[in-house]
């Protein structure tokens, strides 16, 4: 439950994921009583992105765009938030598919809720952000079709970054090519085609996908082929596009732009080549899927061999296989090659590593420079280190801004990063 409020009526628990819970409420204020969501974030742990999410609220306020939850308030409780939104009076997709019982969505709600949803996303694309978590939980619908987009939490920029790299958020969804630290609106594209498929026949593209198991996901989404007679039921245009959109290949998917331009006319403008026989690679476990994604060059399942095989002592080993993925600019790989080429004196190349991967968001290497500065005596440039790395959710970074913020007789804002670091 969130801190009580003497103006806030809890009245339902909506759900709770990794960092918040959600509640409808009544907001109470002389005697008038306004439906609200109430969002509650027990600590937070990036104050970046949390501050990032709220401006993109804000600016929704601000262009009236109504798909996405109107935010009117945000307060600090202790060390954590409470968001309050506008209650739009709607279910997410997930139960809206769960008390469907598998039954499929009429064509024409399909064809909206996609409508809709593209169209919301090129607004946030316009915006400079996109949407990494598309997922039926984080659309809101009503009885209407109405629909929200929510959960903004995840909203980046589109490229390739570290924050892509970090593979969190939903991995039943997520695009082939965020295992390889890229996301761009091709992926969002991805996600949606997922989800309209899903509409259409009730069920997931494919059976036994779980957040437990990202790599045995990603052989089905990679390489297991799409059933077309699945949504055979579909308008021909329909079918093809959902095949299109769900591409392994983004260059292969339409844009968000041309699939409205689909949707509006009702017919493929293109012959959109999409492989209808693709090759199935079949995976005995989770470990199994890891490999095989490995031999075929995906970055994420490499680096996650490469970090077994350091913990399991081969140092020798870990460094080529980190080297390798450092030459392609894998900054996860770049930041840890770097801290083993610091561990054995090779000072030069591994800051120059560090910089790289900091060149790309990376939020241990800016911690880890902020430990060799400091211990070089720059403390203005370890603080700077320390702050960058500390606002985007890095527990130690937090620690050591506070030590360094007391240092210098800061003491408020160290007692506040201390607090942070605590409750992370």
């Amino acid at each position: 439950m969130f801190p009580p409020q003497p103006d806030i009526l809890a009245r339902e628990k909506l759900g709770e994921g990794a960092y918040s819970a959600c509640w409808r409420a009544l907001y109470v204020k002389e005697n008038h009583r306004r439906p609200v969501v109430v969002r509650y974030f027990p600590c937070i742990k990036s104050l970046h992105d949390f501050g990032r999410e709220k401006e993109i609220y804000r600016k929704g306020v601000k262009k009236g765009l109504k798909s996405i939850p109107r935010l009117l308030e945000v307060r600090k409780t202790g060390s954590g938030y409470l968001q309050l939104f506008e209650d739009a009076h709607g279910r997410d997709l997930r139960k809206w598919l769960k008390q469907r019982k598998g039954e499929p969505w009429p064509e024409k709600t399909i064809v909206d809720a996609m409508t809709q949803i593209a169209t919301t996303l090129m607004t946030l694309n316009s915006w400079g952000v996109i949407h990494s978590d598309i997922k039926p939980a984080n659309i809101l619908m009503n009885a209407q079709g109405r629909i929200q987009l929510l959960d903004l939490t995840e909203c980046n920029r589109p490229g390739s970054w570290y924050h892509w790299e970090h593979y969190v958020g939903d991995k039943k969804y997520a695009p082939p090519e965020r295992m390889d630290g890229h996301l761009d609106e091709q992926g969002q594209v991805f996600m949606l085609g997922l989800v309209a498929w899903e509409m259409a026949t009730g069920r997931h593209l494919f059976e036994g996908m779980d957040d437990d198991t990202p790599f045995l996901n990603m052989v089905k989404l990679r390489w297991w082929p799409r059933d077309r007679s699945a949504i055979a039921h579909l308008s021909p245009w329909l079918q093809h596009l959902l095949l299109a959109m769900s591409s392994v290949d983004p260059n292969q998917r339409p844009t968000l732009r041309h699939v409205l331009k689909i949707i509006e006319q009702q017919v493929v403008l293109d012959v959109w080549r999409y492989e209808e026989n693709r090759p199935q690679v079949f995976a005995e476990d989770e470990l199994d899927a890891r490999t095989r994604l490995a031999e075929a060059g995906i970055c994420y399942a490499r680096f996650m061999e490469a970090v077994d095989i350091e913990n399991a002592g081969e140092v020798a080993e870990a460094k080529k296989r980190y080297a390798m993925l450092a030459e392609q600019g894998y900054s996860r790989a770049q930041n840890n090659l770097g801290v083993l080429l610091l561990d054995v004196g090779k000072v030069e190349a591994a800051v120059s590593l560090f910089r790289k991967a900091l060149a790309k968001g990376n939020v241990y290497a800016a911690f880890n420079l902020g430990k060799y500065v400091q211990e070089a005596g720059d403390l203005a440039s370890a603080l700077r280190y320390f702050e960058f790395s500390a606002m985007r959710g890095h527990p130690q970074a937090k620690e050591h801004l506070s030590r360094l913020l007391e240092k210098k007789g800061r003491y408020a804002a160290a007692a506040y990063w201390k607090s942070l670091a605590d409750c992370a």
